[in-house]
Parts: structure tokens; sequence; C-alpha cells
């Protein structure tokens, strides 16, 4: 059975409001929308198992598709009886399109890193050299296994208490560590205020992390963009000669889908002295923490794969591509595994 958030609301207006969405009669859904409540507009009808969201994904109803995905109180990520989300029974690519993340002016675009000023990964050599280390990069551990054991304590020494009693308020209201996932995909300030101040949120992951061992990731491969000087360039150039072993610093989204990452890689006007970068993460084992958020995300299309702080890598090669008369860069990075049960273990 799908998720159970309304089946029992007994609601003339919720059951007429489904059936528009399902006949596909626009006027009245326009007129309903505004009227109902969030139980209402996300009520599982007791007979088909579905939303009405799902409804008028099923029926190819384009345009109540877009007045519902428009509407802030539709949730997305509702279940029917056969276990899937609204997107994953659209019939058409049309539809499907409706359900991707507009992008605005001036937004930062979470699979693309422009320029940081503060880099998002933390070098962790496994060699003694410091010959020609870039100086912006933190040295400290030497073997994964040091690295692992510091994690849990660095996120709580630096965690802001109050960040850390909102989110677990936010937590504890949702019943479920997989809520904040959803959270963090919303197209909200949050994303770029946990970008800054990742602490409280990575505690809460990682001490609720064998929640999540469903999530982890089992794929081969997932990419995301990047924007860098030449001086980035060159540091992970010095990692990958001195084979170091590099933890993220914060939350990364990274995708799938190579073209997701691809189509913002190209240099905005203005960043001259700049390069165009496209990094590969790839996996050889379950990585528990590199959360595949595809069915919990609000924007199901990105085939999102959040990798945590503290994930650890190889640089294992750094390549030019030349097409269409645009350089590229493509960094590959390796996943150093950690045993999955260990960590999850941990957080028990």
């Amino acid at each position: 059975m799908g998720q159970k958030y309304s089946t029992e609301l007994q609601s003339n207006l919720a059951n007429e409001f489904y059936q528009f969405c399902c006949n596909g009669n626009v006027n009245r859904v326009r007129e309903y929308l505004p009227l109902l409540s969030y139980n209402e507009i996300n009520y599982i009808n007791p007979n088909t198992g579905q939303t009405s969201l799902h409804a008028a994904c099923l029926n190819n109803h384009l345009e109540i598709v877009r007045l519902l995905l428009e509407n802030n109180v539709c949730n997305r990520i509702i279940r029917n009886q056969q276990n899937r989300i609204a997107y994953d029974v659209s019939p058409s690519n049309e539809i499907r399109s409706l359900f991707r993340r507009s992008q605005q002016p001036n937004e930062t675009n979470r699979f693309i890193e422009i320029c940081p000023n503060r880099s998002s990964f933390g070098l962790i050599t496994n060699t003694r050299s410091e010959t020609n280390r870039p100086d912006d990069w933190v040295t400290g551990y030497f073997s994964s296994a040091d690295a692992q054991d510091a994690q849990l304590m660095m996120a709580l020494s630096h965690a802001s208490p109050i960040m850390k009693l909102l989110l677990y308020a936010q937590f504890l209201n949702k019943n479920s560590v997989k809520s904040l996932l959803t959270l963090y995909s919303l197209q909200t300030p949050l994303f770029g205020t946990l970008q800054s101040n990742a602490d409280a949120y990575t505690v809460l992951l990682y001490l609720h992390l064998d929640e999540l061992s469903d999530l982890a990731y089992r794929g081969r491969l997932t990419y995301r963009g990047m924007i860098m000087s030449f001086d980035d360039l060159r540091a992970y150039q010095w990692a990958h000669e001195h084979a170091a072993i590099i933890e993220t610093r914060t939350f990364q989204s990274t995708s799938k889908d190579r073209a997701v990452a691809f189509a913002f890689s190209d240099l905005p006007p203005g960043y001259n002295n700049q390069l165009s970068v496209i990094v590969r993460y790839k996996f050889t084992q379950i990585c528990p923490t590199a959360i595949d958020i595809h069915n919990e995300s609000h924007f199901t299309p990105e085939d999102e794969v959040l990798l945590l702080p503290f994930t650890l890598f190889r640089v294992t090669s750094i390549k030019e591509r030349s097409s269409d008369e645009v350089l590229r860069y493509e960094i590959t990075m390796q996943n150093i595994p950690v045993t999955p049960n260990s960590l999850w273990a941990s957080s028990r």
C-alpha cells in the first residue's frame, strides 16, 4: 500500500476535486484549488489509491498538472498503491518536464559550483610530503580510518546550537529523517544556508544514518559541474600526483544524469580566466554517505545523489575535453569505501 497521508479523510470537496483532476476539468480545478487545505489537495482516493496529482498525470492532463505543481502545498512525493510517485506514472515527457526545477536569474544551481570562496573539499593526504601543497587545502589525516573516526566529533563540535535546535524540531515534527532530505531539495533559501552552515544538518543525518540505509547509492557514477580557477585545478592535480585522500566539506548535489551537470558547466558571461569542469564520482561499492534522494526530492527529474560532508575520494584522473571549440576539464574521483555496516551501526 502507498503512504497513508489522508486516505480516511471524508471530504466531499476532496472527492470532487479528485474527480475534476481525473476528468480534466481545468476550470473547476482552478476554482477549487485556492479553497482547499493541504489534506484535501493531497487526498488519496480510497478506491484508486491515487492522489489528484497521480490522476492528472496518468490521464495526461497537462494544464491541471501545471496548476497542481505551481501550488505550494501539492505534495509531489506521496506514493500510490503501487508505491509510485506521480512523476513515475506520467506517460509523457511533456508532463514530466513540468516537474523540473525552474532556474531563476542569478540563482545558484545546486549541481554546479562556481568560484567557491572556500573549497568544498578538504585534503586528507596519505603521504607526508608537503612539497607544493596548496595552502588552502587542509591536511591532518593519513588514512580513511582516521578520517572516519573524526567525522561525527568534528560536526558536533562546530554545530551552531540554534541551527541544531531548529532543524531537530523540524525533524521531530516529521517523524522521519527522510523529511530533511525533501526539505533540502526545496527551492528555498535553506539550500544556501545549509551550504554555509551545514554542521547541525550533518549531525542529524549522521546520527540517523541507519534510517537512510535503503537510500545509500548503489550505482557506479554521478556528476557535478564546477567552474574553477587554474589555482583550483592545480590543487586537484597535486592531490592526483600525491595519491591524496580528500573529503567533502559541504553537502554536494550530484546527479546520476550527466546531462544535468553538463547543461550548467558552460562559463557564464564575465568569467574570464576560469575553467569549465565536469567531475565524475565513481563508486565501486555501496556508499552510505552518498544518498540517492530521487524519490525523496521535490524535483524528481534531477536524479539527485546527495554527498554528505566527510565522504572520502581519491582523484584518479584529470583530462582535457574539447567539443564545439569549448575546452572542458574532466576530473574523475573514486570513492574510498567505508564499511556501510560500521557507519550504520554507529548511528543506532
